[in-house]
């Protein structure tokens, strides 16, 4: 024979089974929204280079110490973003005629060794072409 009573644990299960789908849908679209914050918050400004990347392509093997003389010397714009820590970008535009400018004013002192201006006395790892 039909039970009523196993009708009512039936619909009870299905209920259940419903609002636990329910429950791992919204879990999933939670996630994804989380993970697109994150990205934004990490994500430099458009039309900025992270001190990192900057380096990386046109720092033509600068020094960080360099290279942010060189963008206080040039007086290349900046952002501030965050991460878990505050963090500056320069411009992108800005960046490789900075690093030209700088360059053409040092003065060579030795094969491997260069000086500018802004700073006399104090070398740094260069050889100019």
């Amino acid at each position: 024979m039909y039970d009523d009573n196993d009708d009512s644990k039936e619909q009870l299960l299905d209920t259940i089974a419903k609002q636990q789908s329910l429950i791992n849908a919204l879990e999933d679209d939670m996630s994804a929204r989380l993970s697109v914050l994150e990205q934004d918050n990490q994500a430099c400004p458009v039309g900025y280079l992270s001190k990192k990347r900057a380096k990386q392509e046109h720092g033509t093997g600068l020094s960080e110490e360099i290279l942010s003389d060189v963008m206080q010397h040039e007086q290349v714009a900046t952002k501030t973003y965050a991460t878990t820590h505050y963090h500056t970008a320069y411009k992108e535009s800005e960046v490789p005629p900075a690093i030209h400018a700088y360059i053409a004013e040092c003065v060579q002192v030795t094969k491997t060794q260069c000086e500018h201006p802004s700073r006399p006395g104090k070398r740094f790892r260069h050889k100019k072409n």
